[in-house]
Order: C-alpha cells, then structure tokens, then sequence
C-alpha cells in the first residue's frame, strides 16, 4: 500500500461507498464528513470539516493514494494544500450528494476546482 505524501488526496474504500480525505501530514488527514457518519444517502445535510488521524477515518477499510486529475490539472503546491485543509478544521458546510462531497471537497484542496470563499458555508 502506497504511503500518502502532504497534499495527497486518499481515497477509502468502505462497502457501499467511497470516502475522500486530503493528507496534511503526521498521520492525519482534513476531510468533509456528515454527523451521522452517512456520506452517501440522497439528500442535504450538514456537514463538518475534520481533522482526524488517518488510521481512525480509515479503520478496517483499504485506502489509496488517488491523485488521478494530476494528469489535467496542476495541483496546489503540497505545502498551500494542507494549508488550505488546515483553514476549513471546524467548518460547517452543506452536504448533497448531488452537489458537494467529501470528494468535491478533497478536490477543492488541491486544485482549486472551487475557491474556498465559494464553499457553502451555513
């Protein structure tokens, strides 16, 4: 299994869904995640930015490293990643299945698909 470098996105395979996080680091990662733990019913909820150890958010399931838009879309330096992670720990977003993910949201990160003064803050 590939070790994750600062600013890599991981991608974790749980069994109905995939979960996003980005690497800052340290063994932790910032991802987008629901309170009730669900990333993948229909449907706008709240959503929270957290910092949590790799190992905790991954727990039992397999994770890669899943840089793939590298190929058509120049990333953020791995240091301007983390640190744009870093700035959203303990933000409130909207959450649709449709419309903003954790993946829309590692992705954000570290390419700046969405600039963060657009983020949906509530």
């Amino acid at each position: 299994m590939e070790q994750p470098k600062l600013g890599d996105l991981i991608e974790i395979s749980h069994k109905d869904f995939q979960h996003w996080a980005v690497y800052v680091g340290n063994g932790k990662v910032v991802h987008l995640t629901t309170s009730d733990g669900i990333c993948n019913s229909p449907g706008t909820r709240r959503g929270e930015v957290k910092k949590e150890s790799l190992t905790e958010v991954v727990g039992d399931c397999q994770f890669k490293v899943c840089n793939l838009q590298d190929a058509w879309a120049t990333p953020y330096q791995p240091e301007q990643i983390a640190k744009r992670a870093w700035a959203c720990v303990g933000k409130t977003m909207t959450y649709s299945c449709d419309k903003y993910t954790c993946e829309h949201f590692a992705i954000q990160m570290r390419y700046g698909k969405m600039l963060l003064r657009d983020c949906r803050l509530i």
